[in-house]
C-alpha cells in the first residue's frame, strides 16, 4: 500500500515497523546528488516518530502502510 497526501497528519507505520505521523509526501523526487540525465523519480515520504523525536525520511513511499493505523493525530 502507498501514502498520498490524503494521508498526511496520520500515523503510519514503515516497512521496518517504524510508526510515526506522516509529515509530507513528495510522489516524483529526484536525488540532486545524481547526474541530470541519471536521476529517477520515486516516492518519498517524511515521518515524525511517535511520542516525538527526530524526523525521518523513508526512501520507499511505498511500502508505508496508513491502513495500520490511519488515525489522524
Amino acid at each position: 500500500m502507498s501514502v498520498t497526501a490524503e494521508d498526511i497528519g496520520r500515523y503510519v507505520q514503515d516497512a521496518s515497523g517504524r510508526s510515526g505521523v506522516l509529515r509530507d509526501v513528495i510522489p516524483d523526487y529526484e536525488d540532486p546528488a545524481e547526474p541530470p540525465g541519471e536521476r529517477r523519480r520515486f516516492p518519498v515520504a517524511f515521518l515524525w516518530p511517535e511520542g516525538g523525536g527526530k524526523e525521518w525520511l523513508e526512501l520507499d513511499a511505498a511500502g508505508i502502510d496508513p491502513a495500520r493505523f490511519g488515525l489522524p493525530v
